[in-house]
């Protein structure tokens, strides 16, 4: 007899659901104590682990160099009056960004995911309260002209790219630490890699601090930045 992994009830080994609740039990590794562990994902026919580590250094640089190429599309582009982007026109914060972007990607080479994990958490912390503050100006404007100009208010390109290249600079990371340090890729190990990035210390150099005050630094001095660079702008 064994115990179904979400309501403990009894049934028989080669049971799969379970007569109780219906859980499928073949979705979760059962231990010897009978809790359920998530089920590890197995990795595409003909991918070898060295494969798949290549492919996720890839995926982390794509990322990064998505977000140093979102912060230059505003400057690339008339401004417009009703247009709206994540990121000011200031060529300082641009910069800044970049070399924080060259930065993760030298730690990527280097074998140094938590770097690239919390940098990019950090940049995301800051693209939410700017999207925040740009999302409310959007609104007043469209209340404020009226249904005639609605639809000219809209969201630059390289709003959407930052995001996108933070994201994917994020989760490529985690997973690279992962499948780094031979643990199976399930979605258990993914929640416990990013919580060791984000609440253990993380090591930059010879300072030792908590990813999640690397984080909160990055989108302070981010946002200070922004604030300072174009202080007349309305957030």
């Amino acid at each position: 007899m064994k115990k179904c992994v979400k309501c403990n009830k009894e049934m028989a080994d080669d049971s799969r659901f379970c007569p109780r609740c219906g859980e499928d039990q073949a979705a979760v590794e059962t231990t010897n104590d009978g809790k359920g562990e998530s089920k590890p994902w197995a990795l595409p026919e003909g991918l070898s682990s060295g494969d798949f580590m290549e492919k996720l250094h890839k995926a982390a640089l794509v990322g990064i160099g998505l977000t140093g190429i979102s912060v230059l599309m505003p400057m690339l582009r008339v401004i417009g009056f009703m247009e709206f982007t994540i990121m000011d026109y200031s060529k300082f914060l641009a910069l800044v960004i970049i070399a924080l972007c060259v930065y993760m990607g030298h730690e990527i080479m280097q074998k140094n995911y938590a770097v690239p994990a919390v940098a990019s958490q950090g940049l995301f912390a800051y693209f939410l309260v700017i999207y925040v503050r740009y999302a409310n100006s959007m609104s007043d404007m469209r209340r404020g002209f009226g249904s005639m100009v609605r639809d000219a208010v809209y969201v630059e390109w390289g709003t959407y790219v930052f995001t996108i290249g933070v994201i994917l600079t994020c989760a490529a990371s985690i997973i690279a630490g992962i499948t780094s340090s031979d643990k199976s890729l399930c979605k258990d190990t993914l929640v416990s890699q990013w919580k060791a990035y984000t609440l253990e210390s993380v090591k930059i150099h010879s300072i030792n601090i908590p990813g999640y005050a690397w984080i909160i630094a990055v989108a302070v001095i981010l946002l200070v930045i922004t604030q300072q660079a174009n202080p007349f702008r309305n957030f």
